[in-house]
């Protein structure tokens, strides 16, 4: 009974690998899917004039505090990178003018700027695969579902504080679910060939 114990359990082995799903190439095609950098972005990518001045989104104009604030900002305010003050709204003769924040980074905040994308607290990255469906068929093609977690990765030094741990994926991994399907390079990202 012992021999034919031994003999099965490499068969078993053999068999759960032949699916083709390693979780290091599922982690990598969601990497790719998901990777995102979270940044404080201006629309005309340029060096701001400081101080910079935005307006408040409009459901915000009256909060209080950093309500409305991007979460970023208010973050690197709470951490003395920037100091921030409101430009009350005024009449024109015609309409108000909307709430401005009026942003002022200390000098070693300024350098952290970057032309493309601003401030940038991090990229969104895989913080753990929790499980996936055996592959399936869908009109000849091989997928899988995946629950997974992401946390943001390549965060500079001056993020890494508490200040920062309410923007999301900073303190804690946010949950997701994707679709991949199989490809002769392996797993990839079902949304890729949705043209999405």
């Amino acid at each position: 009974m012992k021999s034919v114990s031994m003999v099965f359990v490499p068969l078993l082995i053999l068999t759960a690998c032949s699916g083709g799903v390693r979780e290091s190439q599922v982690a990598s095609a969601i990497d790719e899917e998901i990777k995102e950098k979270t940044c404080l972005t201006l629309e005309n990518k340029r060096v701001p004039d400081w101080p910079l001045r935005l307006n408040r989104p409009l459901g915000y104009q009256f909060a209080e505090g950093d309500r409305g604030l991007d979460p970023i900002l208010a973050a690197m305010q709470r951490a003395g990178h920037l100091a921030i003050t409101r430009e009350s709204s005024r009449w024109t003769g015609f309409a108000w003018t909307p709430i401005v924040d009026v942003i002022m980074p200390t000098e070693e905040a300024k350098t952290w700027w970057d032309v493309q994308d601003g401030f940038c607290v991090g990229t969104k990255g895989v913080a753990e695969i929790q499980e996936w469906t055996e592959p399936g068929d869908a009109g000849g093609i091989q997928v899988i579902q995946v629950k997974y977690t992401w946390r943001l990765k390549d965060v500079p030094s001056w993020a890494k504080r508490p200040e920062f741990d309410s923007i999301p994926g900073m303190a804690t991994p946010i949950p997701g679910v994707t679709v991949l399907q199989k490809t002769n390079k392996g797993w990839k990202s079902a949304k890729a060939f949705a043209g999405s």
